[in-house]
C-alpha cells in the first residue's frame, strides 16, 4: 500500500516538475513549485522527494487574539527534520499562519495597533529563530470592509518588519474575492491562489483558469501569481480523499479526472495546468498538500 501511495504522488510531482523545467536549485530557478506540509502529515516527510520542489510551507501556526503566536503544533525537532530534508535539495522552508480552522484569531488581532504589533514582532522573531525563508498568511477570510482594511494593514506591517531581515511574505487566497489593495500587492512576494474546492468538479481546468483570471483582474502581476494544484479529490458531498488513495482504490488512467464519484486532477490535468502556468509566465504552482 505504501508503495502505491508513493508512486501515485511521485507521478503528480513529475507531471508538474518536468514541464516546469525544475532542474535548478531554489535560488536559481524562477519558476517555483511550492508544497504545503501540514503539521498532521509530518510522518510522510521521509517519503517525499524534495528534489521536485523549490519551496516547502510548513502548515501551520495560529494567531492569538492578543497578538501572540500559538506554536504548539510546530515542534522544534520537526522543524529540524524539515530543514534537513529540504536543505539537501536546496529547498526553501516557510511557515504558514492560519488556515481554514485556524483563522479565528486574525480579525481581533489585526483590529488594534497593539495586538497587531505584537503579532508582527513575534512572527518575525519566530521566522528568524527557526530559519524560515518567510511566512505565508492564510486568513480564511476577511469579512467586510473593516476586516479587509485590517488584513491589508497587517500585510504591510509584516513586510516592513520582514524587509530588513530579507524574510519573504506571501498570502493564500481563494479563487474569488476582493481582498488585496494595490499598494499591498506591490509589497507581497507571492499570492497563492487556492484554485480548488469549488462545486463538483471542484478543481477543473476551466474553473481554475477563471480563478487565475480573477486575480489578474485584481491587479496581481503574473510573476507573483502561484496557481494552486490539488493533490486530492472531492465528491458532490464535499468529502475529500487523497489522490494516492484514489489510485489505490481505482487505478485511474492518466487522463482521468473522475473515479469512484470523486473529482480530482489526474496526471494530464496537472501537466496541462503546469504547462499553462509556464507559458503565461506565472510565478509557479503550489500543491495542497504533500502528505
Amino acid at each position: 500500500m505504501s508503495f502505491l501511495r508513493s508512486v501515485a504522488n511521485r507521478w503528480l510531482f513529475l507531471a508538474a516538475w518536468v514541464l516546469a523545467g525544475a532542474f535548478a536549485s531554489a535560488e536559481t530557478n524562477s519558476f517555483r513549485i511550492i508544497g504545503y506540509m501540514p503539521h498532521y502529515r509530518v510522518d510522510a516527510l521521509e517519503r517525499i522527494d524534495c528534489s521536485y520542489l523549490t519551496d516547502m510551507v510548513y502548515f501551520s501556526i495560529t494567531p492569538g487574539v492578543d497578538g501572540s503566536l500559538d506554536t504548539k503544533r510546530v515542534r522544534a525537532e520537526t522543524v529540524k527534520r524539515i530543514h534537513a530534508k529540504a536543505g539537501r535539495s536546496g529547498v526553501r522552508v516557510w511557515i504558514c499562519v492560519g488556515g481554514w480552522s485556524a483563522s479565528k484569531g486574525f480579525a481581533p488581532m489585526a483590529a488594534t495597533v497593539e495586538t497587531r504589533a505584537r503579532f508582527v514582532k513575534e512572527l518575525a522573531a519566530f521566522c528568524l529563530e527557526h530559519q524560515f525563508a518567510g511566512a505565508d498568511i492564510d486568513w480564511e477570510y476577511p469579512q467586510g470592509e473593516r476586516e479587509t482594511a485590517d488584513y491589508n494593514t497587517l500585510l504591510r506591517d509584516l513586510k516592513t518588519a520582514f524587509a530588513p531581515h530579507r524574510l519573504r511574505l506571501s498570502t493564500a487566497l481563494p479563487g474569488r474575492g476582493s481582498f488585496l489593495m494595490p499598494d499591498t500587492i506591490a509589497l507581497l512576494d507571492a499570492v497563492h491562489v487556492m484554485a480548488y474546492d469549488h462545486g463538483a468538479p471542484h478543481a477543473s481546468y476551466e474553473k481554475a483558469l477563471k480563478d487565475l483570471e480573477h486575480w489578474r483582474e485584481q491587479g496581481v502581476p503574473d510573476q507573483k501569481l502561484i496557481w494552486g494544484l490539488p493533490f486530492y479529490g472531492r465528491n458532490e458531498k464535499r468529502d475529500a480523499i487523497a489522490y494516492a488513495e484514489i489510485v489505490r482504490q481505482h487505478q485511474p488512467k492518466p487522463d482521468a479526472d473522475l473515479a469512484g464519484g470523486f473529482h480530482f486532477n489526474g496526471i494530464e490535468t496537472i501537466r496541462r495546468k503546469t504547462a499553462h502556468a509556464r507559458a503565461q509566465g506565472l510565478g509557479g504552482v503550489m500543491i495542497w498538500e504533500l502528505g
